[in-house]
């Protein structure tokens, strides 16, 4: 949907301004001028990946609808998901490793001074770090993607007590290994993945034609993910992941649900150029870090000084973000997984609902 494109470029935009402005980002260390300019952005830049997750929900359970109980759904599933997410992310991973290990003077912002390598390519949980700092999202998603794939054996009926059951199943595991020394139980148990679950509970509406009342809703979601993100600053520390899942994702899935509902029941929809930004936010999310340090360490060069070339050396590098993005997804990420996809539908056939 239109829509939820526009608010997949409004995530991968609030994340970007984030690791711009934060007291460890592009701004502080690159950039001329009296102090970072997004540096109030520390929490709410931060909310771009609790609407990516419920987002990632929403779209899971309105695509897979027509899927459960048929043959083969659960594998073709993952499969389409592991293609979706891996290839692109070691487009990026790859170069990425070589500056690591050739130039490690040259690896700055983000990035753990001991990551670990192979939990990295795998996207594993680990003590150590991703080798792409932004990659610990992708290790929800996997585990969003590992759980929600065994959900298509069952039939339609049984999707609702099966999102019940894995909600309970989050909470004892938040209650008993979020504190644990041991990092797969302590991932196991972050509470990040209800918001994932409250994506679902968005598409289940959606799959039922249950949007209502789309324009006052929409309204109150903007209003309520607009307070979260001006709250969450008078916060004077980093939110915990427990914070952020009232905070951000019960207003993230209230926003997804408003947006789909007016483009569903009234057809207004974003413009054409914000949905070609939210089809690029997966490549825009994954290459913003390392082509920011890239382009600080440049611009760092010029010696630039005073405020008006802060801002305008901010608003290059933004431009340079999204331009880059688009020319990865339209010339790298979208055919490779075209065609990987391709490899997929003929190996493996989804078969008619049991």
């Amino acid at each position: 949907m239109r829509n939820v494109q526009g608010l997949r470029a409004l995530a991968a935009s609030l994340v970007v301004l984030h690791h711009i402005g934060t007291t460890d980002g592009i701004e502080t260390h690159y950039l001329p001028g009296a102090g970072p300019i997004f540096g109030w952005l520390r929490n709410s830049g931060a909310a771009g990946v609790d609407l990516f997750f419920v987002i990632s929900g929403f779209i899971m359970m309105t695509t897979s609808w027509r899927s459960f109980g048929a043959t083969g759904a659960s594998a073709k599933f993952f499969l389409r998901r592991v293609v979706r997410i891996y290839p692109p992310y070691w487009l990026v991973l790859i170069p990425l490793l070589a500056v690591y290990l050739i130039a490690p003077a040259h690896f700055t912002g983000f990035h753990p001074v001991h990551p670990d390598l192979v939990a990295s390519f795998l996207l594993l949980p680990s003590l150590g770090g991703q080798l792409l700092f932004v990659a610990w999202t992708l290790v929800f998603e996997m585990y969003f993607y590992a759980v929600f794939a065994p959900l298509l054996l069952l039939r339609q009926r049984f999707v609702v007590p099966a999102l019940g059951l894995w909600a309970i199943a989050e909470a004892v595991l938040f209650a008993t290994c979020h504190n644990s020394a041991n990092p797969y139980l302590a991932f196991l148990g972050e509470p990040l993945p209800f918001e994932f679950l409250f994506g679902c509970g968005v598409g289940l509406l959606y799959v039922k034609g249950a949007l209502h009342a789309p324009f006052t809703l929409l309204a109150a979601g903007v209003a309520a993910f607009g307070a979260a993100l001006l709250g969450s600053e008078f916060v004077p520390r980093d939110l915990v992941n427990l914070e952020r899942v009232f905070l951000f994702g019960i207003p993230a899935a209230l926003l997804v649900y408003a947006v789909v509902a007016v483009e569903t029941k009234r057809g207004l929809a974003v413009p054409a150029a914000l949905v070609a930004v939210g089809d690029a936010s997966y490549a825009m999310y994954l290459w913003h870090s390392p082509l920011l340090s890239a382009l600080g360490q440049q611009v760092a060069r010029l010696h630039a000084h005073g405020l008006v070339a802060h801002v305008m050396l901010v608003a290059a590098l933004l431009a340079a973000v999204v331009a880059f993005s688009l020319a990865v997804y339209r010339y790298a990420e979208q055919p490779l997984t075209r065609y990987l996809n391709g490899r997929l539908r003929d190996a493996l056939p989804v078969g008619p609902s049991r």
